[in-house]
């Protein structure tokens, strides 16, 4: 990829990223999920631990990623909102690759333009499992199809699986990606073994 389409590509994603991150910026009370993030992350901070000093029933990845941004901020909830920009930022760069490779730059530039500003609609007020697991879903994508295309395929998969547990760690229902991967494996794992033929039927 050229150097230009390379940065033009970057512009038009890194635009689309503030933009809708930007609105998650505001002087108003976080809603009801951030706000109980935010505090995990202030009680984390503060030597508890989740489900044994505070109870909440999402996973323990959300609680952290929240106490690093407060630490990054001083305590301020824009300490978060930067994770946030990150996340979303690395899974639209994530997105354009996975695209690109499998259908060429110019549908990988109008799909990753396309979910970006669509995505907003689902993220708004921000500070949600979703945004922080959509890395880890391109990531897994990304992953295996270098696995798929031999390339240090136990590596990849590895990977795959790291994936996974952090994707369950923040929140189980956001495993379909994995999910899906495993399925295609099954099933690509079972097809290998019809074509194989039976050593008994061979000798006959």
């Amino acid at each position: 990829m050229k150097r230009g389409e390379l940065l033009l590509a970057g512009t038009i994603l890194g635009a689309l990223v503030l933009g809708i991150m930007a609105a998650n910026i505001t002087p108003q009370l976080p809603d009801r999920d951030a706000g109980v993030f935010l505090y995990a992350g202030q009680r984390i901070l503060h030597g508890d631990i989740p489900y044994r000093d505070f109870w909440d029933h999402k996973g323990p990845l959300i609680y952290y990623i929240n106490a690093v941004g407060l630490v990054l901020a001083g305590g301020s909830e824009a300490g978060v909102w930067a994770l946030e920009v990150l996340a979303v930022g690395v899974a639209a760069i994530l997105g354009y690759a996975v695209i690109r490779r499998e259908f060429g730059e110019g549908p990988a530039l109008v799909g990753s333009a396309l979910w970006l500003a669509t995505v907003s609609y689902s993220l708004w007020p921000g500070n949600y499992t979703e945004e922080f697991g959509l890395p880890l879903q391109f990531g897994a994508l990304i992953l295996f199809i270098a696995a798929e295309q031999g390339s240090k395929q136990r590596r990849m998969l590895f990977g795959v699986g790291i994936m996974t547990a952090l994707l369950l760690l923040l929140r189980p229902n956001l495993g379909g990606v994995p999910l899906s991967i495993l399925f295609f494996l099954v099933a690509d794992g079972l097809s290998i073994a019809a074509r194989i033929e039976p050593p008994m039927i061979a000798l006959m």
